[in-house]
């Protein structure tokens, strides 16, 4: 054993690596549903495309794909696929740990790049595959962080062996992670160009002649490796909303409290988990500062030139630095700082393990860190089993509504990370929500804008009570025949200040209740009233003509025009 680091036999080394991953996938494991704030998003957006992807007849009413050009929709496109084959619950279980196999080893590849071997430090990483985006469901952002990994990690080890083949990986890799994740694309496109322009400094100060020739085409080659990437970002910022692309700040977001909280670690039980995260933090100051003060001055070996050894390594603390600049100034929108801030804590990590470090500091690091890390867990897996029970709750309210139905959701919980529950109705059978924000222009399915149906939430027209716009060529008509409602007796409590929750008790009969009382399920129950007004027009001569006038005008079936006619009867004569 040296006195500076662990000699590390490599293959024992792998193991213990290999080993330490499997525990760290335990967590995911242990529960049926990983609940989250946008994971159920992630998993109807991801049946819908299951459903579309094999011909689904009745998806195909309602949604289209968007076109090919959309920057976060990787993991959306996984999970779809998986789901041909697999149970929601089951696939999600696939990708997550498909994600982090891949954050772990893509986090090695990096290292062995730059550094040329392994060793112990590697197994401080673990627990930042953990961080807060993460464990709030946002699965493409998390993917395109391991794929960052690997291809800084194959730019860094062929740069000076740039192949065909190495151009076609190079650019399926930086195009894939467009895919996943549009920012992460930007912050990888930043740290190419930063890596590249810090190789030719060094170059220069190492007196290389032929530094500039080098540089230029370098930057000619990875500009073409780089292009699909960009060009499809270019469309994808193009057909994106106004309200979308405007940065919004928002007060209230302490950026220096943050960081010493640590919070790119927590997202449950703050008060409990801050006590781990900030033990974490300050380790990894305290290497920094340890690393900086007992490092060597000179490199191990001679006849490597001193600038290009510091240049090589040093270049991951300035990337760090650089992306905690950004964290500082980017505005408060769509989660901007934070997506700043746990790339610079990673490339943080990446410089402080390709360190050549005493033994105590890496196992104090090694340990410290695991530790907290199994803290942070366990109040996680705390968390998780209320989520789960809840999960289920909604899940098997799909045994009790029919498969191709549409259905309405309503929300009133006041559990900011299940914002988003609703969504798991509708992941194991072929159910369209006419209340859900999986699908837009931005995403990777989206409503169809012409021949879809007249969609009806009860006797009400869509239109006032979801983000679903009717026309009045659209057919056939449909109603929706179920609701089901989260935080069922808050719902039952609310008074005539809420128009919609008073609609729903008029046309709606409870027809089933979870046994804690927080998930409701209501089918329409009007239909005699609807038939008695289609009877009344069909009687009257003149109404009767006015409907077959409207269904000529509009372009749709006499059938059709007839239910719209009576559904609205029924609405205007009970208000």
């Amino acid at each position: 054993m040296k006195k500076r680091e662990i000699r590390s036999n490599p293959h024992i080394e792998k193991r213990v690596f290999f080993l330490v991953a499997i525990i760290y996938l335990i967590p995911v494991s242990m529960f049926k549903y990983v609940g989250s704030l946008d994971g159920p998003q992630h998993l109807l957006t991801s049946n819908i495309i299951a459903g579309l992807l094999s011909g689904s007849g009745f998806y195909g009413q309602f949604f289209q794909f968007n076109p090919p050009v959309i920057g976060n929709s990787l993991g959306n496109y996984i999970l779809g696929v998986l789901n041909l084959v697999l149970p929601a619950w089951m696939a999600e279980k696939v990708l997550l740990i498909s994600y982090l196999m891949a954050f772990f080893y893509g986090f090695r590849y990096l290292v062995v790049s730059i550094k040329g071997k392994a060793d112990y430090k590697l197994l401080v990483i673990f627990p930042f595959a953990f961080h807060t985006l993460f464990l709030l469901g946002y699965y493409n952002y998390s993917i395109a962080i391991a794929l960052m990994f690997f291809s800084l990690g194959y730019l860094i080890r062929k740069d000076r062996n740039r192949k065909p083949a190495t151009f076609i990986i190079l650019t399926l890799l930086f195009t894939l992670t467009y895919y996943a994740h549009v920012v992460v694309f930007g912050i990888l496109l930043l740290l190419s160009a930063a890596y590249l322009s810090f190789n030719f400094i060094c170059e220069r100060i190492d007196g290389n002649k032929r530094a500039y020739v080098k540089f230029l085409k370098r930057i000619m080659y990875y500009t073409f490796v780089v292009l699909p990437g960009i060009v499809l970002a270019w469309f994808y910022y193009s057909m994106m909303p106004e309200t979308a692309r405007s940065p919004i700040s928002v007060d209230g977001f302490n950026r220096l409290q943050y960081l010493f909280d640590f919070d790119l670690l927590v997202v449950f039980f703050k008060e409990t988990g801050n006590h781990f995260s900030r033990v974490i933090m300050i380790s990894l100051l305290v290497a920094v500062i340890l690393i900086l003060i007992t490092r060597k001055k000179k490199p191990e070996n001679p006849e490597m030139p001193e600038g290009f050894v510091k240049g090589r390594f040093d270049f991951w603390l300035f990337a760090s630095v650089l992306l905690f600049a950004a964290f500082f100034i980017v505005p408060n929108h769509m989660s901007l700082p934070v997506r700043m801030a746990i790339p610079a804590v990673l490339l943080l990590i990446v410089w402080i393990v390709i360190q050549d470090t005493r033994v105590m500091l890496t196992v104090g690091l090694v340990v410290l860190i695991n530790l907290m890390s199994a803290g942070l867990r366990y109040h996680q897996i705390r968390e998780h089993h209320h989520l789960d029970e809840m999960i289920r709750e909604i899940v098997a309210m799909e045994d009790h509504i029919p498969d191709n139905t549409l259905v309405y959701t309503m929300n009133y919980s006041d559990n900011w990370v299940m914002y988003h529950f609703e969504n798991y109705l509708g992941t194991e059978k072929r159910l369209v929500d006419l209340n859900s924000p999986s699908v837009n222009e931005v995403f990777a399915v989206n409503w169809k804008s012409s021949e879809r149906p007249f969609l009806f939430l009860g006797a009400r027209n869509s239109t006032i009570v979801s983000m679903v716009s009717n026309k009045s060529s659209f057919y056939p008509v449909m109603v929706t025949e179920y609701v089901m409602i989260l935080d069922y007796d808050r719902f039952k409590n609310t008074g005539d200040s809420d128009p919609l929750a008073g609609m729903i008790r008029r046309d709606f009969q409870e027809i089933r209740v979870s046994p804690n009382r927080k998930v409701g399920l209501l089918k329409f129950n009007r239909w005699p009233e609807v038939n008695q007004n289609k009877q009344f027009i069909l009687e009257n001569e003149m109404a009767k003509a006015g409907i077959e006038k409207k269904a000529r005008e509009s372009g749709i079936p006499f059938g059709d025009a007839l239910l719209k006619d009576a559904l609205w009867l029924y609405d205007t004569s009970d208000r």
